[in-house]
């Protein structure tokens, strides 16, 4: 490509001086230079998947082809292709063909194991999106997108490179949590109830305020169907006490639709005998007692 040629040349005419360091400070200079253009590109076509809903079928089909595609297949150029994908994911939504969703998700599968932070952090947050738009269709490849994510958050304390590891565990959670919600009636209950206790323990999201808020919404709907999911392991209830009495009325943590839904739930729990239970044989601490008990007051 015309990128591989410049760097070449550049390279050439140090080397010709036989100044090896100075021609490797050449190349990772032309690479850095060459990686901020294509995130700035990326971001630009991001922003025309959000704003142009009318060109954006169009936009895709040669943004797929001429950019996601060629990109893929060079070292240098799957960060920027991963971007778009999950661009196209996030804004285009039901847009994107269903066969392509499935082909993302495959990709996502393959580069998530890469050290690299911001891989890791587009490919799950991919798995995450692709599972929203997929819902029940996502059943069949959940096993092994489950299986990266838990695999990752039990070895969180690894040391990689690049983007800190908060904001990739931040993306792991939520993934999870949108998962769970797109299959969550379609896993054994015993299934549900582990993956449930994962999720649940990776919540609140202290550092990403709007994934955060997205995963307190899926819970709500979750709980709202069915809040006896949460009996199969007695600690769910316990946690999600716990959640709730964390986030509820805290500015940057909640809304006040989520704290209105909190209030219902909680009030409800205590209108079912079972986790009732729980909850009264709980010893939480003075302070979470205290703020469920100000959540059921009137």
């Amino acid at each position: 490509t015309a990128s591989v040629k410049r760097k070449t040349e550049a390279v050439e005419d140090i080397a010709e001086d036989d100044d090896a360091e100075e021609a490797n400070r050449a190349l990772e200079d032309n690479e850095e230079v060459e990686e901020s253009l294509q995130l700035e590109v990326a971001v630009l076509i991001g922003i025309l998947f959000k704003s142009n809903k009318t060109i954006a079928g169009p936009l895709f089909n040669r943004t797929l082809n001429e950019l996601i595609t060629p990109a893929l297949t060079l070292p240098q150029g799957l960060q920027f292709g991963l971007f778009l994908m999950c661009d196209a994911l996030n804004y285009l939504e039901n847009q994107v063909p269903e066969n392509v969703i499935f082909g993302f998700v495959n990709t996502f599968l393959t580069h998530c194991k890469k050290e690299e932070m911001k891989i890791k952090q587009s490919c799950f947050f991919g798995l995450g999106v692709a599972a929203s738009l997929l819902g029940e269709k996502f059943f069949e490849i959940s096993s092994a997108a489950l299986k990266e994510i838990d695999e990752l958050i039990m070895n969180s304390s690894i040391k990689t490179k690049g983007l800190g590891i908060t904001s990739v565990i931040d993306n792991c959670i939520s993934a999870k949590g949108k998962i769970i919600k797109a299959i969550w009636s379609q896993m054994p209950a015993d299934l549900l109830a582990n993956h449930l206790q994962s999720w649940l323990h990776g919540l609140p999201l202290l550092f990403d305020h709007t994934e955060n808020i997205l995963n307190l919404e899926m819970l709500i709907k979750i709980l709202q169907s069915n809040p006896e999911v949460l009996l199969s392991k007695p600690e769910n209830v316990v946690k999600t006490c716990e959640i709730f009495a964390t986030v509820y009325k805290q500015k940057n943590l909640s809304n006040p639709e989520i704290d209105s839904n909190i209030k219902s739930l909680i009030s409800g729990f205590l209108s079912n005998e079972n986790i009732k239970a729980i909850i009264l044989a709980t010893d939480f601490k003075i302070c979470t007692r205290e703020i469920l008990q100000s959540i059921i007051q009137p």
